[in-house]
């Protein structure tokens, strides 16, 4: 299969940006600038050093891989005012217009702003562009008065708000040590929640004390590589991720890999989508450390978390066994190739 065919489409990922990806994505921007307006200045920062101009300061750049090679790239650029976000640098390769892959990255950005708690998304653009403005016009963004032009070559500006009830910002933040406390907590309260029935209450209760304690959550921060991320949906604490590189797979050895231990969502905002934020920054995170694989175990029996992470494009590759108490279970292990 040609990687011009139609339903190739269907292969390409979108993910976060790597430092793997910069000549490639600095490539394809130029190539979509120089076809359509021109190389401005401004554009210069982006193309020297597309990290340093959008990550840094606090932006997402995302890429559509396709079998490994960058196919389109877009940017979520902090602004100077407060919740808003410029949606910037759009670019999808020339052989591969037309497959829907412009709307693709558009309405990621879109998603994804809401985990950085945006409530407003703007962008800068041309009618001449008529292509790229009824695709702007399709995600829900509007045209607006223009008070800048950061850009010679834009003279539209349209915006979104984020404001749509069905829209539900999702935050990500870094825990720190400081958090063990709320840390312990949710993670006794969803464990016995998703556990607890399937094993005996004095074994059950064992290994939430153990597990569960601030002081042991405080010696967990010190594990290699430990990173915990906190999820607030409408504000409010609803879960968290740890990924760390204790645990060393036979099946992995000469890769260098992370271990996404743990996911945890309350109850009360199961199926409002922040275990996809939860695991979606876990990724994002490992890629940005330079890790080749993330992995993770999950219970042979819990069949909703082994659906979801094969969704995600996790693949089983080995299994362990899971020891509470007096009881032993068998959990599978399922890995993502993150390059």
């Amino acid at each position: 299969m040609s990687l011009t065919e139609p339903n190739s489409a269907a292969e390409v990922q979108l993910v976060a940006y790597a430092p793997g990806h910069a000549a490639e994505v600095a490539a394809l921007t130029r190539a979509w600038l120089e076809q359509y307006v021109y190389v401005e200045p401004a554009d210069l920062a982006f193309l020297r050093d597309p990290y340093a101009y959008v990550v840094a300061p606090g932006g997402r750049l995302f890429v559509a891989l396709l079998r490994g090679a960058v196919v389109g790239t877009v940017s979520l650029c902090v602004t100077a005012v407060p919740g808003q976000y410029e949606l910037a640098k759009l670019a999808v390769a020339e052989n591969h217009r037309g497959l829907g892959l412009g709307q693709r990255l558009v309405r990621h950005c879109v998603e994804q702003a809401g985990t950085l708690g945006a409530t407003t998304l703007v962008l800068y653009t041309t009618p001449k562009l008529a292509a790229a403005h009824r695709l702007y016009q399709a995600c829900g963004f509007a045209e607006v008065p223009m008070d800048t032009q950061p850009y010679k070559a834009a003279d539209l500006k349209m915006e979104l708000h984020l404001s749509n009830p069905v829209i539900q910002p999702i935050r990500i933040r870094p825990a720190t040590v400081a958090d063990a406390a709320l840390l312990a907590e949710m993670g006794r309260q969803t464990f016995d929640a998703t556990f607890g029935r399937h094993f005996t209450a004095a074994d059950m209760e064992h290994y939430l004390a153990e597990k569960f304690n601030q002081a042991q959550i405080r010696r967990e921060f010190e594990e290699p590589n430990a990173r915990f991320l906190l999820a607030y949906a409408a504000g409010r604490l609803a879960g968290y991720a740890k990924l760390r590189t204790v645990e060393q797979p036979p099946e992995l050895a000469g890769r260098q890999h992370i271990e996404l231990q743990r996911i945890y969502v309350l109850n009360e905002f199961q199926g409002q989508r922040v275990g996809k934020a939860l695991l979606e920054a876990a990724i994002d995170l490992a890629r940005q450390l330079a890790f080749e694989v993330i992995w993770l175990g999950v219970w042979q029996h819990n069949q909703k978390a082994t659906a979801f992470y094969q969704r995600a494009g996790f693949r089983r590759f080995g299994e362990h066994i899971f020891r509470l108490g007096t009881t032993e279970t068998l959990d599978y292990l399922l890995r993502l190739d993150l390059r």
